[in-house]
């Protein structure tokens, strides 16, 4: 088949046809996931690292292009075992990303606005009530906010 501009938007408008719903779920879990990596990354010394791989990757790809036998080797075998490193190298990041899976933060950002803000109106008042219990009682508190 021989493409050119002319014929190439009904090629993609066939293509689009052929996408199912389960298709587009897949496309935006992946876009979710991709987007929560990324402001994970950015928000960590994470970032650091991975230029530092990307940088690594580079020098892989192109000791494979010029030959370079005992590198590409070498850097072979580091790539086989770098999977275990970064598994140590990223544990603080890992274990942080399970937590917010594991708790209600996940939730809040999928649920809708509306039942978002009623949550929150409810913690406010709740705040409020507990707040004027230890004012009564001569109590002193810490009170913590986390987004």
């Amino acid at each position: 088949m021989e493409l050119n501009f002319e014929t190439l938007p009904g090629v993609i408008w066939r293509y689009l046809l052929l996408l199912r719903v389960t298709d587009l779920l897949d496309i935006l879990i992946l876009v979710f996931l991709i987007f929560a990596l990324i402001s994970l990354l950015v928000h960590s010394r994470a970032s650091h690292l991975l230029r530092g791989l990307g940088v690594f990757f580079v020098v892989l790809v192109l000791s494979s292009v010029f030959q370079l036998h005992a590198v590409n080797y070498i850097l072979s075998l580091l790539v086989q075992w770098g999977v275990l490193a970064l598994i140590i190298l990223f544990q603080p990041e890992l274990r942080r990303v399970l937590e917010q899976m594991g708790s209600r933060k996940i939730f809040s950002m999928i649920l809708p606005t509306s039942e978002r803000s009623t949550e929150l109106d409810h913690a406010i008042a709740q705040t409020v009530v507990a707040c004027n219990d230890m004012s009564l009682a001569k109590t002193g508190a810490l009170i913590v906010f986390e987004r």
